[in-house]
């Protein structure tokens, strides 16, 4: 009884909101949505709906509230496990208040999220288009209907299609929700140039990731995928004088120091130091940037496997810049939004633990390299990992893996007719064969060798 009374109490104290303070719209609806959860406490479904449609039909411009009365409405529905009977209930809210635009378009996407959650796509497209028919173009509702049929274009794996719908989004009023639009636009081009670099289409490659920075110019990833073609045709001159058009144009541009000196890590090592330049530029300028100390890491490790003096007697002052830049790249990377730079960055501890000696930890981050999902990997740098896996594994007496490791490497040199280095790792094969006792094999593979 005394519970009871308390909550009576709080529904008298939050009718009195509205009477006294009308004009204070965020607190008005605050009480209302207050009020509707007292009474459904006292068992009072439908006076608390009513509370909650009020909020949304007369306030509309309060979100905050909005979206919590929209969550209390529908909770009942939502646990209701036939799927016509929420429906059903849905449209019944939207009959009631046929002149609520707000009401209608929210309900309506909540119809739509369930068609597509059961793979109803024709059901949801069509449930959006009513909403988009019924906004004005600046609502974040309108926003919201056109960016789901996007996706759901992406789903059925339709991008033409997704594209231009999410083109219709660039001019909306909100700066965060048109960047939203423009990003998906980025991944797809993104998507559609690497699977043109999974067929070697260099020049289609790089006509979609000239799209993506077309759309968003900061797309780091982007460049470093176009840098890439450019190289493959035998143009990175050209791209080199691109980019310094540019940069006369905007000097502070971090992107563009990071394009300009990954650029020069595939001119050789005479442009090392010149890389190195323009890539520490691009740091200072965004020190947040992770392909850069990506690329820098790089060029540390390519001195290590150019110089086998430096190799043989790695000073700790070397090996500090070099795990400090991959050590960065490692902590602004996000494994679960960029699992292929994860892979990169692994890889590069992976080989720096080996220079230095440190089979135990060499292995443990090949390991790790491994197990994550890749982009297609230029066959040189894929068959040095495998060697390097299989000389640590060899170098801690785990002569089983390591001979697979080594198959691997063997296969990439062979599918690329490099004999020399085949050879090489047929005998590394072999000793390994040797050292787990499985003489004939060894023998085979020495007699391949000769």
């Amino acid at each position: 009884m005394l519970f009871r009374s308390k909550l009576n109490q709080a529904l008298t104290t939050y009718q009195e909101v509205p009477n006294t303070f009308p004009e204070q719209t965020s607190q008005v609806a605050q009480a209302y949505f207050r009020k509707g959860r007292v009474l459904s406490q006292l068992k009072f479904i439908a006076a608390a709906k009513d509370n909650y449609l009020k909020i949304i039909v007369e306030y509309p411009q309060e979100s905050e509230w909005v979206g919590n009365a929209l969550f209390e409405l529908i909770a009942d529905l939502k646990r209701e496990t036939s799927r016509e009977k929420r429906l059903s209930g849905y449209r019944d809210i939207i009959n009631r208040y046929p002149d609520s635009a707000e009401l209608f378009a929210r309900i309506t996407i909540t119809i739509a999220s369930e068609y597509e959650n059961t793979g109803d796509n024709k059901l949801a497209l069509a449930e959006y288009q009513k909403v988009i028919e019924k906004l004005p173009q600046e609502h974040h509702l309108y926003f919201r209907a056109v960016f789901n049929v996007g996706q759901i274009y992406q789903k059925i794996s339709e991008p033409s299609k997704a594209v231009a719908i999410y083109r219709q989004l660039f001019s909306f009023p909100q700066a965060n929700m048109r960047i939203s639009a423009q990003k998906e636009v980025a991944k797809i081009y993104f998507k559609q140039g690497i699977d043109a670099l999974g067929l070697a289409d260099f020049a289609l490659a790089a006509s979609y990731f000239e799209k993506v920075l077309d759309v968003f110019p900061t797309h780091t990833a982007a460049y470093r995928q176009l840098i890439k073609c450019y190289a493959q045709r035998g143009k990175i001159d050209q791209f080199i004088t691109l980019v310094k058009d540019s940069l006369a144009l905007n000097p502070d541009s971090a992107v563009l120091r990071y394009a300009l000196g990954l650029s020069f890590t595939y001119k050789g090592e005479e442009a090392y130091p010149f890389a190195n330049k323009e890539l520490s530029k691009a740091i200072l300028l965004d020190n947040r940037m992770l392909l850069a100390y990506l690329a820098r890491g790089w060029l540390y490790e390519q001195k290590l496997i150019s110089d086998r003096k430096l190799r043989d007697s790695i000073n700790e002052e070397f090996y500090q810049k070099f795990l400090d830049n991959y050590g960065l790249a490692r902590a602004i990377n996000d494994q679960k939004v960029n699992p292929a730079l994860e892979a990169d960055i692994n890889l590069a501890l992976g080989n720096i633990s080996y220079f230095k000696g440190n089979f135990q930890l060499a292995v443990f981050y090949y390991q790790k390299r491994f197990e994550l999902p890749l982009e297609k990997p230029e066959a040189e740098t894929e068959a040095l990992y495998y060697r390097n896996w299989g000389r640590s594994l060899c170098m801690l007496n785990r002569f089983r893996p390591a001979m697979t490791a080594y198959e691997k490497a063997a296969a990439i040199h062979l599918a690329n007719q490099e004999w020399e280095k085949y050879v090489q790792v047929l005998a590394l094969e072999a000793f390994a064969q040797e050292k787990a006792q499985n003489n004939f094999a060894a023998i085979n593979l020495y007699q391949k060798i000769l």
